[in-house]
C-alpha cells in the first residue's frame, strides 16, 4: 500500500518524486508495483507560485511594513528558482497531480482515469492555499474522469485539519482505502 500526504512544500516534493520514479522505472525496466494506491492532497494545489511563496513567508508577519518590505526579496529568490527550474513549477505540480499514473512505477494503469483515487482535504479559510485554486483543480480532475473525493473543513488553518478534527480527517483517509 502507498499513500502520500502532501503538506507545505509537498507539491514540489511530489513533482520531484514523480520524476525520479519515472526515470527509475524507465531506466531499470522494472515492472510496476501493483496494489492499492491513493493520493491525499492536504491543502493543495496552489497555482500561482509567486503568490504562494509570498503567502508562505509572510503570513505570520504582523508588522505590515516588514511584510511588504520582504516581498521584493521573496520575488527575487522566487525568480531565481523559476529560472533554474525552467518555468512555472506550480503549474507542473498541478498538471502532474491530474495525471492518471500519478506516481510512475506504482501502477501500470497509465491510461485509466481512475488509476489513482484522490482525496482533497482543504479549508474554506486557508490563508496559504486559496479555496478557489483547490476547487479549480478538482473541477479539472473531474473533467478528466479522475476518481475525486473531497473533505472540506469550514475553519481550519493550512495543513491543520488533522489536528482540528482528527476523527473526521482520518475517517476520510480510511474511506478512500475502503473503496
Amino acid at each position: 500500500m502507498l499513500i502520500c500526504v502532501f503538506l507545505i512544500g509537498g507539491g514540489i516534493q511530489f513533482l520531484t518524486l514523480s520524476r525520479v520514479l519515472a526515470k527509475r522505472t524507465k531506466a531499470l525496466g522494472t515492472k510496476p508495483i501493483t496494489g492499492p494506491v491513493a493520493l491525499v492532497l492536504d491543502s493543495l494545489p496552489e497555482g500561482n507560485g509567486l503568490r504562494c511563496m509570498i503567502n508562505v513567508y509572510t503570513h505570520q508577519m504582523r508588522n505590515p511594513i516588514r511584510k511588504y518590505a520582504s516581498i521584493p526579496m521573496i520575488a527575487f529568490f522566487y525568480s531565481l528558482f523559476y529560472v533554474s527550474y525552467g518555468g512555472p513549477v506550480m503549474q507542473d505540480v498541478r498538471r502532474q497531480l491530474n495525471a492518471p499514473n500519478v506516481l510512475p512505477g506504482f501502477t501500470d494503469r497509465e491510461m485509466q482515469a481512475d488509476a489513482t483515487p484522490r482525496l482533497y482535504v482543504f479549508s474554506k479559510t486557508d490563508r496559504l492555499t486559496p479555496t478557489t485554486e483547490v476547487l479549480s483543480h478538482i473541477r479539472e480532475a473531474r473533467r478528466l474522469g479522475l476518481d475525486v473525493r473531497t473533505e472540506v473543513f469550514e475553519d481550519s488553518p493550512h495543513v491543520s485539519h488533522a489536528r482540528v478534527d482528527p476523527d473526521r480527517y482520518w475517517n476520510a483517509v480510511a474511506n478512500i482505502w475502503k473503496d
